[in-house]
């Protein structure tokens, strides 16, 4: 048999080899960044076109405000005026503007938005 001591230099002796015999831990991916914080993973935009949707954002507020507040003439009416400036726009703002003009029975224009929605128009 072994004395303590001498099983515990062979212990120490055969240490390296066992961990040498593990598989690799997998390299963990960095979470994701707080709120708040820009995360190193997302792809970087052209200044212009994040200028582009924050200038979107911004002329579509008081339309998907009116929206939330249930003023659907008044949110057809801005989102419209938006949509006009803009362009494209964004698709919430489209979905505010079409349900808005449907809610307000005007339908056939709804039907424009719920087209251009589903890229159909």
């Amino acid at each position: 048999m072994m004395s303590n001591g001498r099983a515990l230099l062979v212990a120490l002796a055969l240490a390296p080899l066992a961990a040498a015999s593990q598989p690799a831990a997998p390299e963990l991916e960095p979470p994701a960044a707080p709120a708040g914080v820009l995360d190193p993973r997302a792809p970087v935009k052209p200044m212009e076109q994040a200028l582009q949707e924050l200038g979107s954002a911004r002329s579509a507020t008081p339309a998907l405000e009116a929206y939330e507040a249930g003023d659907y003439y008044r949110a057809a009416r801005l989102g419209r005026a938006s949509l006009a400036a803009e362009g494209k726009g964004s698709l919430a703002l489209r979905h505010a503007v079409a349900n808005s003009l449907a809610w307000t029975g005007r339908y056939d224009a709804a039907l424009e938005d719920y087209r251009a929605l589903l890229g159909t128009g």
